[in-house]
């Protein structure tokens, strides 16, 4: 098995109870201590969408493999956000390449 250290995946998106289709970005990052690594996950949506759904700062990612995470804004939606808003997974550690893989299976090549 071969990961690599960013890769797409195509999901859902709950907004306050509202399901809707979403693409993601998965990214990992070497850790300092080169024996661990970092990952987190990114979705960019519209400013607008996201505020007539009703989101205030988190919601809820459905993964392609049907896991869910919490994904926020850093700071309050409002009008004054960009029209581009970009919500993150808190940042996860990883020890190895096959937690990697379990983990996180768009990072692997098959």
């Amino acid at each position: 098995m071969t990961s690599i250290n960013q890769a797409d995946g195509t999901g859902a998106i709950d907004v306050g109870g509202t399901v809707s289709p979403v693409s993601y970005h998965v990214i990992a990052r070497p850790l300092d201590d080169g024996a661990r690594t970092s990952v987190h996950i990114e979705v960019s949506l519209p400013r607008d969408w996201l505020m007539a759904r009703g989101f205030k700062s988190e919601a809820v990612l459905i993964r392609e493999d049907g896991s869910r995470q919490s994904v926020h804004a850093e700071d309050h939606l409002d009008a004054t956000a960009p029209l581009s808003v970009l919500l993150t997974t808190s940042p996860e550690s990883v020890a190895s390449e096959s937690e990697l893989g379990q983990r996180f299976p768009e990072l692997v090549l098959h």
